[in-house]
């Protein structure tokens, strides 16, 4: 705004020195004047708006979407880290139909609560599968069986780095949509906030089973 003033003040300056001007000089600056107001106006406008849609990188960390084609999982399917709660109507917006939360609940205690409640509040389904890769606990057919499930289509997945999705969803690709492991693996690179863990976590998986 200071530019715009320093160039108004000077062209009213030029024009009381230069009468044969004054008229174009003077229409010239009003016209100015208008510009600049309305520009003042649209930025006040736009303001508020900014601030009731935060960032998507707010909302949800490392969020990732894959397009997909001859996949038990629908035609597209999401990943993401730590997910807050205004994240849930942003999804839904985008045509969500379901959440998949990888965390332990003593991971943020009191968040699993909330975000159960906001889902619901917002007729998207929320599904709690706690996953700790240290335990023995195999809870791959159970992610199976949600990402089968085709009213839950599409998913997005999270846990805390999208690392434990993403090694979820590798194992799936292989098993489930038939594909190539190193094919796979370039999709949870492309995921996971820590790709090698992910990967680790896979083949070791992938390799008992042989």
């Amino acid at each position: 705004m200071n530019v715009i003033s320093d160039f108004l003040g000077t062209m009213q300056r030029i024009g009381s020195g230069r009468t044969g001007d004054s008229v174009m000089i003077c229409w010239f600056l009003n016209f100015c004047s208008s510009l600049s107001y309305v520009g003042l106006l649209s930025a006040i406008a736009i303001f508020p708006a900014l601030a009731e849609h935060p960032s998507q990188s707010n909302l949800i960390k490392g969020f990732s979407e894959l397009p997909l084609t001859m996949s038990g999982a629908g035609p597209m399917i999401a990943f993401g880290g730590a997910t807050e709660l205004a994240a849930v109507p942003w999804l839904k917006a985008r045509g969500y139909g379901a959440i998949l939360n990888l965390r332990l609940d003593q991971e943020r205690p009191g968040h699993l609560k909330l975000m159960k409640k906001q889902a619901k509040a917002n007729e998207i389904e929320y599904v709690h599968l706690p996953f700790d890769p240290a335990t023995n606990t195999d809870i791959v057919p159970q992610f199976i069986e949600v990402i089968r499930a085709s009213a839950n289509h599409p998913l997005y997945i999270h846990c805390n780095s999208a690392t434990r999705a993403a090694a979820l969803w590798l194992i799936y690709r292989v098993l489930e949509d038939g594909l190539d492991f190193d094919e796979a693996k370039g999709e949870a690179e492309n995921i996971a906030g820590r790709p090698e863990a992910a990967i680790v976590f896979a083949e070791r998986y992938l390799s008992q089973r042989e």
